[in-house]
């Protein structure tokens, strides 16, 4: 299964974690703690984690197509 990872800093990332998984609840399921969620989309799946100042986002997909879409989104 393709896998792709992403560290992201930010200095507001606390808010921008918390934007996002409300973002895409309204669209698809979400899983969601104080510095864990899951975002399942049709074609794959991103995990979102919050640490400190950064955001890491680990995206799978059955295919390479398939997690260029989930890449796309995020």
């Amino acid at each position: 299964m393709p896998r792709s990872v992403a560290r992201v800093s930010a200095v507001k990332a606390s808010r921008y974690f918390s934007t996002l998984c409300k973002h895409f609840s309204k669209k698809v399921p979400v899983e969601f703690g104080e510095t864990r969620s899951r975002v399942d989309f049709p074609m794959g799946t991103c995990h979102i984690g919050l640490e400190g100042d950064s955001m890491t986002f680990d995206c799978e997909a059955h295919d390479a197509d398939a997690l260029a879409q989930v890449r796309s989104i995020i």
